[in-house]
């Protein structure tokens, strides 16, 4: 009990400042996430509130000049040591301890508990109930999913393999079925499984379902269920504050919105209707049921979800702008409440910090140009290997002068190979058709048709002759016998006119067929060539990926030199402004 006593105000003051960080934390978050959270994207508001949550858990605060608690006022306190006195004897004075406040020893009624002692029980009891209650439900899901057979069916094998496919996720993972679970859920320590309705299963598509998949192996792959637990740890140990259930709520809505981001990135345009739309008909079948804090749902709330399909219509990765000035905002933050209140120093260590300051200013910016002309040295060998690089690569300049971003080399070639495609094969198509339905076309359907759908002044003057010589016989037979000889010559003559007629329209067909062939191999060959295309194409932009690492690094680390060069312009105009204020001459009030 008196290890508790001599812990309980180091607890409670170590809770009080914690909570105090995190809700200065929240008074800035909530108003940047309403105005800036479209802008900087789920990313960048998840990354906020994690902030907040490390916060809540930071053993310790170093202290700083610009911590913000700078700006609260100081406050006298009191420290109370209980100590147990010994009998007062003559030779036994009273010693007097400074800035120290000795009780009495207690009564043995009333030195039991103390205020602080009895806060730190309940806090204690708080976070053993909550704690107990969340392993226990994991240990209820953990035993049920043990009994549980893996769902085999073959739909949603394939939309398994199609999510893994599409996020690259090497790990197998197990699917369940669940009757009490409305949307799926990734539960788990070390092996997560995947919990999904079985009304899900039975009446979602394979394509609904494969969205619904992909979203958990984006938790899966970023461990969310393993951070899950810190969660709930925190939860466990802040459970009095409303800004700890605050910020892990909102940290669980942007990881869902940072999810969704991650899934969207690995699909096509086209893509993102039907994930949105999958995302409501789950929000539609969701129950407000309980759900238990050791599993990460797909929803969590739906009110959550109007903002989710939102982003998703808006979809667009943060520019490269925003993501740096969200990184500096964080760092600022990060710096001004994960400090503590630095302790003003006395005058006389004010005056010996500056006289250490100002003996070690010109060691210092000497430092500094010495790591400065190094970098630079380390600058100009590395832009020349980067140029021997580009060189032996074969880089166009246009392309080398981007970012990596840029239309590749063949992008042109596959733009007119995909146009004219999309000339040639309807053409193909066309003739294809004709031929078919001129081949199942008898002799007088296919005059008849010819004429009309592919003319041709032979054909077409065969049948007149036949036309001519039929109704030149006919007439003639009225007259004569059949074996009369002028009729049996108009019938030879009328039989030469059908062989005729039937040679045209094989040598119509085979002309037809020969067109068709023309027309398919020029269609392959461009698919063929357009293929070809495509593959120097993303071969080129393979080899060329080593170049643009080694461009964004050389970048980066002349932007670091450049700090170094800002840092000794900086350190040199100190320097000079503390050399002048020192030789300035003190001045003092004239006596009257």
């Amino acid at each position: 009990m008196n290890v508790l006593q001599q812990f309980a105000p180091a607890a409670l003051n170590w809770l009080w400042q914690t909570s105090l960080a995190a809700a200065i934390l929240a008074v800035v978050a909530l108003p940047v996430q309403w105005t800036c959270g479209r802008a900087i994207g789920p990313r960048w508001t998840y990354a906020l509130w994690l902030l907040i949550v490390v916060r809540l858990v930071m053993p310790l605060a170093p202290a700083t000049g610009f911590s913000v608690f700078n700006l609260c006022a100081s406050r006298p306190s009191a420290e109370i040591v209980q100590i147990d006195e010994p009998p007062m004897t003559p030779t036994t004075p009273a010693l007097a301890l400074p800035n120290v406040t000795v009780a009495q020893a207690p009564t043995p009624s009333s030195s039991l508990f103390t205020v602080p002692l009895l806060a730190l029980l309940v806090w204690l009891t708080g976070a053993v109930v909550y704690l107990s209650f969340c392993l226990l439900h994991y240990r209820r899901f953990a035993a049920w999913a043990r009994r549980q057979t893996p769902v085999s069916n073959g739909n949603v094998v394939e939309a398994l393999r199609s999510a893994r496919s599409l996020l690259s996720y090497p790990r197998d993972i197990t699917v369940l079925a669940t009757t009490t679970l409305r949307v799926p859920a990734l539960f788990g320590f070390l092996r997560p499984r995947l919990l999904v309705p079985q009304a899900m299963l039975d009446t979602w598509s394979a394509e609904e379902l494969r969205h619904a998949l992909l979203h958990e192996l984006v938790h899966a792959r970023r461990r969310d269920h393993l951070l899950n637990w810190g969660f709930i740890i925190i939860q466990a140990v802040h459970w009095f504050n409303p800004i700890a259930h605050l910020a892990l709520r909102r940290l669980r809505a942007e990881r869902e919105l940072l999810c969704d981001a991650i899934a969207l990135s690995c699909m096509s345009t086209e893509q993102h209707r039907s994930y949105g739309a999958a995302l409501v008909k789950a929000a539609q079948e969701f129950a407000r049921a309980r759900i238990s804090p050791a599993i990460v749902p797909m929803i969590n709330h739906n009110h959550e979800v109007k903002r989710r399909v939102s982003m998703i219509a808006q979809f667009k990765p943060t520019p490269r702008l925003i993501s740096v000035a969200a990184v500096a905002a964080l760092v600022l933050l990060a710096c001004l409440t994960f400090t503590g209140k630095a302790q003003k120093p006395a005058p006389e260590a004010i005056q010996r910090q500056k006289t250490s300051t100002n003996a070690v200013e010109g060691a210092s910016i000497k430092i500094l140009e010495s790591v400065y002309a190094d970098m630079t040295k380390q600058l100009e060998a590395r832009d020349k290997l980067l140029e021997s690089m580009r060189s032996e690569l074969g880089i166009p300049s246009y392309i080398a002068h981007g970012d990596g971003n840029q239309p590749g080399p063949d992008a042109e070639n596959i733009r007119r190979l995909q146009s004219l495609r999309l000339e040639v094969r309807p053409d193909f198509r066309q003739l294809q058709s004709l031929l078919s339905s001129l081949n199942s076309l008898s002799g007088k359907e296919f005059g008849d048709a010819i004429s009309i759908a592919m003319p041709d002044i032979q054909y077409a003057s065969l049948q007149q002759r036949q036309a001519e010589v039929e109704q030149k016989l006919a007439a003639i037979s009225e007259q004569f016998a059949a074996d009369h000889p002028e009729v049996a010559s108009l019938k030879r003559t009328l039989e030469t006119i059908h062989r005729q007629l039937d040679d045209r329209r094989d040598g119509i067909l085979s002309g037809l067929k020969t067109k068709v062939d023309s027309y398919k191999a020029r269609v392959d060959e461009i698919e063929q060539e357009l293929e070809r295309a495509k593959r120097r194409d993303f071969d080129a932009a393979t080899r060329y990926r080593e170049y643009f690492n080694g461009k964004h690094e050389l970048e980066n680390y002349r932007r670091i030199r450049d700090g170094v060069q800002a840092r000794i312009f900086e350190e040199t105009i100190n320097s000079v402004l503390a050399r002048s204020a020192d030789s300035r001459p003190e001045t003092t009030p004239a006596k009257p």
